[in-house]
């Protein structure tokens, strides 16, 4: 349902097994990583899809409003197909760097549930 895909870094980067191998991911963990990609992508970067990706830049300009940040942690997650609902969405405080944790608990549509974490 949810394709397959290279697997990644927490980075970002392709992952490159000890035998210098590419490994894939699939299901549910496929679906983890293509949502942290998404938060990951600042909206209007990608050249080839430029809606696509999360408004973090309107979030630091509006002072980290909570009530504003769940806003836009659903508009990013419209973009993304397999999502049926989002359940719950937690904002923590920023950080040091003004990195802001969220944590996105959400139902896909093939009925499974999902907690992914991300920081913006």
């Amino acid at each position: 349902m949810f394709g397959r895909t290279l697997k990644l870094t927490e980075d970002g980067d392709i992952y490159v097994s000890e035998l210098h191998r590419f490994e894939f991911v699939e299901g549910v963990e496929k679906a983890a990583q293509d949502l942290r990609v998404l938060f990951r992508t600042v909206k209007g970067t990608d050249i080839f899809s430029p809606g696509f990706g999360f408004d973090a830049i309107k979030l630091v300009d509006a002072g980290y409003d909570p009530r504003l940040v769940e806003l836009e942690v659903r508009r990013a997650l419209a973009q993304y197909p397999h999502v049926k609902q989002v359940d719950d969405v937690e904002v923590g405080e920023p950080d040091e760097d003004r990195r802001l944790p969220i944590t996105i608990r959400l139902t896909l549509r093939s009925g499974e549930r999902l907690s992914v974490e991300v920081s913006v």
